[in-house]
Order: structure tokens, then C-alpha cells, then sequence
């Protein structure tokens, strides 16, 4: 099992060793005042600097600073900086010249408090945890094979603690609160730091999109460090019991239908009876079907009149759904297909997981991570049905694209491609045109990289993809429906997407990261974790798959991100599989030992609660 020889790490022994007790008093002391520390400057450094945030509070994304939604004074914050600062330089102070500097900086933060020197408080505390930072790095440096000495390691320990249960109270809070907060109430603790940490997921979104390219300009410098040895995965793949991969797969996709849920728990639904934005359209395309008179116009309708035919097969797989309640058609949609869409992405997730990483425990952290995803919590918000079912098969479908990868004898998984794709054009067209990209940009650049070797496979896929697109233009000039490409053309020229886009490419991702949609795409510690496997993906050349189809899927959001709108690059970041490099990230945290196994718990907290109290408050 591949937490086997970390599950000893859950006892109390273990877990009075991460507390530190048994290690000497000046160490515990000094680790847990640079705990507080941390702590306390991420909240005064967001406050003095007047970080601007986004909060989506019961359907409505607010803008304000943060000291628009806590009043608070910062002169108790410097203060605290102020203490833990002198308590930690002294703790930290052993020769005479240590001791001599110490005492220099004692007597400068006091006179900083003195009343005409308030500027120079501010900047004591805001260079004070920098400070402090450089001085263990230094003696890190110095002490290069020599004992350790003042180390302060079990801050991390503390800061995984207290983190964990920061989590833990902001789930109880979102499920168990019997009103909607108000956008001003800060009853939870875990809030200020989400909403702190939100303010750069522009930036993390980003570096997930230019990670291929960050990764080559920083290659000589990560060489030349020697890092590269610690991105490295185990070789080794990781195969369970088929019992239990199902046992925790099928728990999986319960949560997913419990999250899905929670949206028709909220207390105000009264003010807003339905959950989803595009159920208006659903509700007005289905009525249309079902006053159809005869085959004849309920096909027309199906593919030509609704939505320029771009997805007949979506409307006709929901049909059966509508028809369940055709009195109260929003009713119906939302409370089954959400939870019949969720739990199938889980499993298809894990499915495309498990084919590329040939990793079970992968696997089940990245269907996990679907779970909670934004994929998920987007989809039930905005009511992406049709998007949400293309995504599901375009997943499937590059399932059997890598089996065909792997093999070219596996006329099975060409087969079962090419039905795939193909029914995908009526199934979604903007997913069927990802997917198309998407397919023969990760079959070019796998074969000039050597993934493989076999020149027929690209031939064969070309023709595939060619016949697809010939037979998308031969429909539309036939009159039968718009065409994906046509579509996609239209769009454009709608959204005037293009060179004049390249000015607002930074206000545009901003505003798609933090309030289209809600601001559900801002996950802070999500797209982090995203970022950091695609890293490990890249210099590991044993998952060379994994890595190939996870890099060039996010690059494909580099075009969109210069030239496209929020609403193009809001569908293009819908699409790509963030949880596959964050499961990846998890997996390698986790095995750093007991300390790597909490904080990767830790993580997954932080994403479900972020992810919770999204949805209560859609």
C-alpha cells in the first residue's frame, strides 16, 4: 500500500514527536514563537499593505479591501511582531558578536515605538520575519556538515498543526452555520488567510499556464544546484488491492454527490430558488423539444434551431432527466444531473490518472481532487451540463488515446478514439475543438520528443482528426447546424478576442480567477499544488506520459491569455486537469516521511474547506 510504511505516523507517539516534546526547551520555545510569528505577519502584512479581495458571499462576488471586512488595529499586530521578535532574536543569540548585533536590534525596534518614530515601527515589522528568515538560511550555509544548531525545524510541525485544524473548524463552521454570513462577519479563522492567500491566485494561475516554459529558462540554475534529485518520483508504480481501490473510489464519488448537494441546503435559497446560472436556458430549450410536433421538428430543433446544433447528443442524454418532472424542470436538472456528472468525472478521472501515472494511489488523490474540484463546483454553479459532459468524454477519450500511445496494435482503443471524439462534436463543439487541439498537439510533440516511436501513429491520428474537421465543415455548408468551427469563429469575433485583448491579458486573468464564475477558479493551495507537480512532472522523465499531457494541456492556455477574453480563457481553464499535477504534488509531499504525510493531509484540508465554503454559498 502506498501509505503503508507511513501509517505508524497517525499514532500518539508520533504525533508527541511533531509536537516536540522529548526535544530541548530552547528549540520548542523558539520554533513556536516563529510559528506565531508567521502567523500573525501574513495577517499584518495583508492589513498594511491593503491586499484587495474577492468573497463570494451568497452568490454575489464582493471587491473590497481587507480591512473592509475586519476592522482591525494594526497597532496590537505591531506590537505582537514587536515581542515575538525581540523573544526570537534573543533565544537565537550564542556568541558575543551574536549577542552584541541582538542587543543593537533590541534597542532599534524599542526606539521604533517611541511616538515620532512610527514609521520606522512599520518597517521593523514588516522586514522582521524576512529578517529572520535570511539569519537561518545564513546559518544553515555556515553550519554546511557540521551539527545543526538553533534549529527552529519544528515550526513546520506547528504550522501543519495549527493549519489542520484551521481547516477543520472552517468545514464545521461552513456546514453547520445556521445563516448565511454576512459579508462583514469574520467568525471564521481560517477565512482571513484563504482570502489573503487568493489575492496572488492570478499570479499561481499563471505560472500552472507558463510552467513548461518557467521550467526551461530555470533548468541550468536547478541543475547546477542539484534540486533536480529531490523532484524525484519513485520509479516503482503503485498497485492496490482491486477491493480496495473500489471501497475508496465509490466513498469518493459519495462526497462528490454530497457537494453537490450542499448548494440546496443554503438557508437563502428563497432569494434565489434556483442553484444553477444557465438552467434559464436549459429550461427555455427544452420546453421548445417538447412542444415539437412530430420527429421531423423535434430533430430540427435538436440539431439546427437550439444553440446553432452545437450539443443535440447533451440535450438528448438530459432529456430523459427533464422529463422526470416536466412541471418543474429546474428542480429535476438540478438535484440529478449534478451528482450523476460529478461522480462520473470522479471515476473517469481516475481512469485517465491511472492510465498516464500507471499509479493506483495517484489515481485516488487525483479523483479526489475532482471531488473538490472547481470543475465540479463550476459546473453545479454555472450549470455547464452540456460542457460538464463533454469534458467527461474528452477525459474517456484520451484514456484510449495514450492505450493506442502505448500500443498501435490496440485496434480496440483507436476504435473506441475515434467513436469518441467524433460523437463529441455533437456532444459539446467548444470541447469537441479543444479536444481536437489539444489531441494533435500531444501527439506531435510526443513523437519529436521520443515518447514514442512509431511514425504510423501519427499518421493515423492526423487522418482521424482531418476527416473530423472536413466532416464538421461538410455539416454546416450543408445547413445542418452552425459548425464547431464556425462557432468557434463567431465566438471570437463576439468576444473580440485578438491583438486587442493583449493590453487587458493581466485584468482579464484577474477578473476570471476571481470573479467570473464566482471566483470559484481561486483556489489558492489547489492551483499551488498544481503548480509545484507540474515542476516534479517535468524533471521526472520516468512519467514522461504524464508529463507530455499535463504540460501541453496547460500551454494551451497561453494564446487564450494574450489574445482571449475572460469568457474563452474561463472555458479553456475549465477544461484542463489541474488535479492531475496537484495529486501528483500531494503524492511526493507525502512521502517525506510523517511530516510529509500531515502536511499532505493538511493540504487536502485546506482545498475541501476552500472548496466547502464555495459551495455553501452557491
Amino acid at each position: 500500500m502506498w501509505t503503508t510504511d507511513l501509517l505508524p505516523g497517525f499514532c500518539m507517539g508520533q504525533f508527541r514527536t511533531m509536537l516536540g516534546i522529548g526535544s530541548p526547551r530552547k528549540e520548542v520555545m523558539r520554533s513556536a514563537i516563529l510559528t506565531g510569528l508567521i502567523m500573525i505577519y501574513v495577517v499584518y502584512t495583508a492589513f498594511y499593505f491593503h491586499v484587495d479581495v474577492y468573497l463570494l458571499n451568497d452568490r454575489i462576488t464582493f471587491y473590497d479591501t481587507l480591512e473592509g471586512i475586519a476592522n482591525v488595529e494594526l497597532d496590537g499586530y505591531r506590537m505582537a511582531i514587536g515581542v515575538l521578535f525581540i523573544l526570537w532574536i534573543y533565544l537565537n543569540a550564542t556568541s558575543r558578536i551574536e549577542i552584541v548585533w541582538s542587543i543593537i536590534l533590541i534597542c532599534v525596534l524599542a526606539c521604533s515605538y517611541l511616538p515620532n518614530f512610527g514609521i520606522l515601527s512599520d518597517l521593523v515589522a514588516v522586514v522582521s520575519l524576512p529578517a529572520i528568515l535570511s539569519v537561518i538560511q545564513v546559518k544553515k550555509l555556515m553550519q554546511h556538515g557540521k551539527t545543526a544548531k538553533n534549529s527552529n525545524s519544528l515550526a513546520i510541525n506547528y504550522l501543519v498543526i495549527i493549519g489542520t485544524g484551521l481547516a477543520t473548524i472552517s468545514i464545521c463552521i461552513s456546514l453547520l452555520e445556521g445563516r448565511v454570513l454576512a459579508f462583514t462577519d469574520v467568525v471564521n479563522p481560517f477565512l482571513i488567510f484563504h482570502i489573503v492567500l487568493a489575492h496572488f491566485t492570478p499570479f499561481m494561475m499563471f505560472l500552472c499556464i507558463f510552467s513548461t516554459l518557467l521550467c526551461l529558462i530555470c533548468t541550468p540554475i536547478i541543475r547546477k544546484g542539484g534540486l533536480i534529485k529531490y523532484l524525484r518520483l519513485d520509479n516503482s508504480s503503485c498497485v492496490l488491492r482491486a477491493q480496495l481501490v473500489y471501497t475508496i473510489l465509490i466513498a469518493i464519488m459519495l462526497l462528490t454527490i454530497v457537494l453537490v448537494t450542499i448548494p440546496h441546503l443554503n438557508p437563502a435559497r428563497q432569494d434565489h430558488p434556483s442553484v444553477s446560472v444557465d438552467i434559464v436556458y436549459y429550461e427555455r430549450w427544452f420546453a421548445q423539444l417538447q412542444n415539437s410536433t412530430d420527429l421531423s421538428q423535434f430533430l430540427n430543433s435538436l440539431f439546427i434551431e437550439i444553440s446553432g446544433g452545437d450539443r443535440p447528443l447533451s440535450l438528448l442524454l438530459m432529456l430523459p432527466v427533464a422529463n422526470l418532472y416536466p412541471n418543474d424542470l429546474p428542480l429535476s436538472l438540478e438535484l440529478i444531473m449534478p451528482p450523476i456528472l460529478a461522480s462520473s468525472l470522479v471515476l473517469v478521472m481516475f481512469l485517465l490518472t491511472r492510465e498516464l501515472t500507471r499509479n493506483d494511489g495517484i489515481a485516488l488523490l487525483s479523483s479526489f481532487l475532482t471531488a473538490i474540484s472547481f470543475q465540479v463546483l463550476v459546473g453545479t454553479y454555472s450549470g455547464y451540463y452540456a460542457n460538464w459532459i463533454g469534458l467527461i468524454v474528452m477525459y474517456f477519450l484520451f484514456i484510449f488515446l495514450v492505450r493506442y500511445l502505448r500500443n498501435p496494435r490496440n485496434h480496440l482503443a483507436l476504435f473506441l478514439f475515434t467513436a469518441l471524439i467524433a460523437s463529441l462534436l455533437f456532444i459539446h463543439s467548444y470541447s469537441w475543438s479543444i479536444a481536437v487541439v489539444f489531441t494533435l498537439v500531444f501527439v506531435l510533440v510526443s513523437y519529436f520528443k521520443k515518447v514514442f516511436n512509431n511514425r504510423r501513429i501519427v499518421v493515423m491520428v492526423c487522418l482521424i482528426l482531418l476527416s473530423l474537421v472536413v466532416f464538421d465543415l461538410a455539416k454546416s455548408s450543408m445547413g445542418i447546424g452552425s459548425g464547431a468551427l464556425g462557432r468557434n469563429l463567431f465566438t471570437l469575433e463576439r468576444t473580440g478576442s485578438g491583438l486587442d485583448q493583449v493590453e487587458n491579458r493581466w485584468s482579464n486573468l484577474v477578473r476570471t480567477v476571481q470573479v467570473y464564475v464566482g471566483g470559484i477558479y481561486g483556489n489558492p493551495i489547489f492551483l499551488s499544488l498544481a503548480f509545484m507537480g507540474c515542476i516534479i512532472l517535468f524533471y521526472n522523465s520516468n512519467r514522461r506520459y504524464t508529463s507530455q499531457f499535463v504540460l501541453i494541456f496547460f500551454s494551451l492556455g497561453i494564446l487564450p491569455l494574450f489574445f482571449g477574453d475572460r469568457e474563452i480563457l474561463a472555458r479553456i481553464i475549465y477544461v484542463m486537469p489541474f488535479q492531475i499535477p496537484a495529486s501528483v504534488a500531494i503524492f511526493w509531499i507525502q512521502r517525506r516521511g510523517v511530516l510529509g504525510l500531515a502536511t499532505g493531509v493538511t493540504l487536502v484540508l485546506f482545498v475541501l474547506a476552500g472548496s466547502i465554503r464555495f459551495a455553501t454559498n452557491i
